[in-house]
């Protein structure tokens, strides 16, 4: 189970709400994958969690595009990672279904989703609500 924490808060709400959001679609295929559902459903939910990663993404990045216009770099970097991980997770999806070791790479998923969650949200996300907070310091949440 991945868990968000205030640790990894960005300090703008809409911004941890699709975070929690995002975490809650993660461990749902988690925990179906660890309960042997049917293919058809495990299929069905990461393709659900894809869905709401790519919404997710459009929504962060448009808020951070329009707020942070003096970090080009930062919102570059950003990107950049969002369609990394989007490429990969359609490649696990590809592979989830052709692949006859399924439990294996439901392992190998959960590993990296898991990581690559936590990792970018608390190194970019949070830097980016740290560079935000700093250009509008009256402004709790922008």
């Amino acid at each position: 189970m991945i868990v968000w924490t205030t640790a990894i808060a960005t300090l703008i709400e809409s911004v941890d709400a699709e975070h929690r959001e995002l975490f809650s679609h993660a461990n749902r295929f988690f925990a179906a994958a660890e309960a042997g559902v049917p293919d058809e459903e495990l299929e069905r939910l990461i393709e659900f969690m894809h869905e709401y990663t790519l919404h997710h993404f459009r929504s962060e990045e448009e808020y951070f595009d329009r707020l942070l216009l003096t970090e080009e770099d930062l919102r570059r970097n950003n990107k950049e990672a969002h369609r990394a991980f989007i490429r990969d997770l359609t490649e696990f999806e590809q592979d989830l279904k052709r692949t006859d070791e399924r439990q294996l790479l439901c392992r190998e998923i959960r590993q990296w989703i898991t990581n690559w969650l936590l990792m970018h949200i608390s190194k970019i996300d949070c830097e980016m609500g740290k560079v935000l907070q700093s250009e509008f310091p009256f402004m709790h949440n922008p």
